[in-house]
């Protein structure tokens, strides 16, 4: 079934390049013919607090600014591009505690590649771009680089989406306000390859104006590996908002998944969802406040195991951000959350279950 899925997708992709390979004569080109190098830095650093004071030292949950109670860099990378009319690439290296967190999975060299990519214009007369390597992920209205979002600290959504992919990206640009893009991919976050299928992820991307963008993500793979091998076709699709206004931003997020294995199909027992919102308002020229509420329902544990073992992940959170930028390349954010869960979900440092939690979380984040 999954190598029918995905021939079906890669033939409605062929079909949207022969469609729309050729530009509108109105339709303007990149014609930059002189190549550009781009040289970039940045650096979050964090100190939190989780008031259950895990025992591990670490935020249960989260790959993104987990630690606890430790002065910590969440993420620091240095980004080298290249960029002319036919030709792109990058290659960003990181390090910190996301990148500890996220990476663990991978070997050597490649538990420091946030991205690392090549591309091609496929001809002068069209803006269809093919790149290649580990590339960002489309999925969710949120990213690793907490300067980019509205909250310092990333939802459960993006935690448990891939925040990476690796193999071939196709861009299409559809129209004006529509364009597609194809994924051919190694699996679900993974450089190294874990399992004995690959997996195809698309976007569609509609920005109607200025303020508004909409995508919808899908993926398909099969997810047998090693440490899952009863694992079969995942099927994930998710759908969000991004409002950028004058004073008010705005973003929401609904995505849902089927994970089918050797004794279960499609059914309620291997699905999970979730659900998100949020809002900033500019205050002055210098501050911000933003809010999240969120709901996140994986109650087989598809994909989140319960640390305290009880059977069944399902968790709403609420949080509010100041922010402060006095500078448009610097940041100073403090944040709380807090969590509260439909079963004993959180362990203290005595090991003993909670069905809720505190955290707060300040930052300082740099960038040139």
């Amino acid at each position: 079934m999954a190598k029918q899925i995905c021939l079906f997708f890669l033939a409605f992709f062929s079909s949207l390049i022969t469609v729309f390979g050729q530009q509108d004569e109105g339709e303007k080109i990149d014609t930059v013919a002189n190549p550009k190098w781009v040289f970039k830095g940045y650096l979050d650093s964090y100190y939190g607090y989780d008031f259950r004071n895990p025992s591990e030292g670490s935020v249960s949950y989260f790959v993104s600014s987990n630690r606890h109670n430790l002065p910590s860099v969440n993420l620091a990378f240095l980004e080298l591009g290249y960029n002319s009319a036919r030709f792109r690439g990058k290659i960003v290296p990181g390090v910190g505690s996301y990148m500890r967190s996220n990476y663990e999975q991978e070997n050597g060299v490649f538990r420091n590649i946030l991205e690392a990519s090549i591309g091609t214009r496929l001809s002068k007369s069209s803006n269809i771009w093919i790149d290649f390597g580990v590339l960002s992920s489309p999925y969710t209205n949120e990213g690793p680089v907490s300067r980019d979002q509205l909250m310092y600290t990333r939802s459960l959504a993006a935690e448990y989406v891939p925040y990476y992919l690796t193999g071939l990206k196709v861009s299409l640009p559809i129209s004006k306000k529509w364009t597609g893009s194809l994924y051919l991919i190694q699996g679900w976050q993974q450089i190294r390859d874990q399992n004995q299928g690959k997996a195809i992820g698309t976007q569609l991307s509609f920005q109607p104006n200025s303020k508004n963008l909409f995508n919808w993500n899908t993926y398909v793979g099969d997810e047998r590996s090693e440490s899952k091998p009863s694992s079969r076709l995942r099927l994930f699709s998710d759908v969000y908002w991004i409002y950028s206004g004058s004073n008010w931003k705005l973003s929401s997020c609904i995505y849902g998944g089927f994970q089918n294995t050797m004794t279960d199909r499609f059914n309620g027992s291997v699905f999970w969802w979730q659900a998100n919102f949020i809002a900033g308002y500019q205050i002055s020229e210098n501050f911000s406040l933003s809010g999240r509420v969120e709901y996140f329902s994986d109650p087989n544990e598809v994909l989140i195991t319960s640390e305290t073992l009880i059977p069944g992940f399902q968790v709403f959170s609420n949080g509010l951000s100041l922010n402060f930028s006095p500078l448009s390349n610097f940041q100073i954010r403090l944040e709380g959350r807090y969590f509260t869960a439909l079963e004993d979900s959180f362990l203290n440092s005595q090991s003993k279950p909670f069905s809720s939690k505190l955290w707060l979380v300040g930052n300082l984040t740099f960038s040139f």
